[in-house]
């Protein structure tokens, strides 16, 4: 996912991801998180999530309490 914020808000937007974190962790289906910082474009960033399926994202985890806590938090 592509994700634009304020610039000034970037220290803010990466502990909100450090805390929802677990949410995607629990989720059944998860391999892998990771949330990288677009250099050339500030307030940029790519969060890439890796699922051992397309219905583990879309279903599994769009449809969890925990998908609504990453919502919120971000």
């Amino acid at each position: 996912a592509a994700l634009t914020i304020d610039p000034a808000r970037m220290d803010e937007f990466e502990a909100a991801v450090a805390q929802a974190r677990p949410h995607f962790e629990q989720a059944r289906g998860f391999v892998s998180f990771a949330l990288q910082r677009v250099i050339e474009e500030p307030g940029t960033y790519r969060l890439v999530v890796g699922w051992t399926s397309v219905e583990a994202h879309m279903v599994d985890f769009r449809e969890s309490q925990g998908f609504q806590e990453w919502r919120a938090l971000a």
